[in-house]
Parts: structure tokens; C-alpha cells; sequence
């Protein structure tokens, strides 16, 4: 479960915005640097799965990819900017589906004093964030300046069991992309 808003309870991470879109492009490849027991729920402080464990030097495949926006940044647009951006309206949600499928391809023109607030990256210098309450991800320079934070939960199967695991440079080694 993701605990979307502004409190949170049971020192649950709050959730500003999530999708099932990963940064960059390409699918990425991973391998276990140490053992890692995965989570019930793609949260912290959620259960550990028992007899659900990824060995280390084991390559982690996975079936689903949860990228969450942990801590938002804010810029404010310091003049009159415009570039291709797709709307995806009011969400704090964007699954894969809907974010091929759905969403309105546009020209944003965005003014001196317009505030944004940053979510993540997603791919080719693109990030995703909301303006004046909808969602876009685009090639928004300024945004790149914003001070997020996000985490990264990759979904694992094994023996008729699932959990989830943080994507961080401790316990897991990026391989790079396939394409």
C-alpha cells in the first residue's frame, strides 16, 4: 500500500507520486551484491518475506518496478520557456500502461514566476512534474536544478513467492541497460 499526501503514520515514507516507469531508458540489469530478503510491500517498513531471499552474486530478475517520489523539489521559472511536454492530468499514479497510452502530447509554455514542483527523472533528460495541479513529463530545463529524492522498488518472483526490493547502490550493482 502507498501512503499518497502530505502525513504519514507509523513512520511510513510519504508518497508525493509514483509510477511504474523507471529512470533512463532500455531495461535495466541487476546483480545482488550482498543477500537481501525482500519487503511485502515496496516500503521500508513493511514485512520481510520468509523463505524469499535473492543470494548475493545473483542476478535480480524482475516483473514489475515501482519509482517513487519520496521528497519533492520546487523551481520557480525565471522567464517565458516553452517545450514538448505530455499531460497526463491530475494523478499521483502513473501506471505503464498509462503512460503509453494515455496523456495529451502538447507545447507547455510556462511564464516568468510559473512554480513547479519536481517529482523524478524518467529518460532522455526528461523529468516528471505538476503544474497548476496535472502532471507532465517533458524536457523541462529548469527542473533539472529541483532538489527531489526518489526510490527506487523492484518486484521479484520466486518459488510462488513475491516481495520487493530497494533499489540502492549498497546491496544491488547496476549492469546497465539491454535494448
Amino acid at each position: 500500500m502507498l501512503l499518497f499526501g502530505t502525513t504519514a503514520n507509523s513512520g511510513s515514507t510519504i508518497v508525493y507520486f509514483a509510477t511504474e516507469m523507471w529512470p533512463g531508458e532500455g531495461i535495466p540489469r541487476f546483480k545482488a551484491k550482498q543477500d537481501i530478503i525482500p519487503f511485502s510491500e515496496p516500503r521500508k517498513d513493511s514485512k520481510k518475506v520468509e523463505g524469499l531471499q535473492i543470494n548475493k552474486g545473483e542476478m535480480i530478475e524482475f516483473t514489475q518496478t515501482l519509482f517513487k517520489s519520496v521528497k519533492t523539489g520546487t523551481v520557480t521559472i525565471s522567464r517565458t520557456i516553452q517545450f514538448e511536454a505530455t499531460n497526463y492530468g491530475t494523478t499521483n499514479y502513473l501506471s505503464k500502461h498509462d503512460y503509453y497510452n494515455t496523456g495529451e502530447n502538447l507545447d507547455l509554455t510556462l511564464n516568468e514566476g510559473d512554480v513547479l514542483t519536481v517529482f523524478m527523472p524518467r529518460a532522455e533528460g526528461h523529468l516528471f512534474f505538476k503544474f497548476k495541479g496535472e502532471v507532465y513529463s517533458g524536457l523541462c530545463e529548469p527542473c533539472g536544478e529541483a532538489d527531489f529524492k526518489t526510490e527506487w522498488w523492484l518486484k521479484i518472483e520466486q518459488n510462488l513467492k513475491s516481495g520487493w526490493i530497494l533499489k540502492d547502490s549498497t546491496s544491488i550493482e547496476d549492469l546497465g541497460r539491454s535494448f
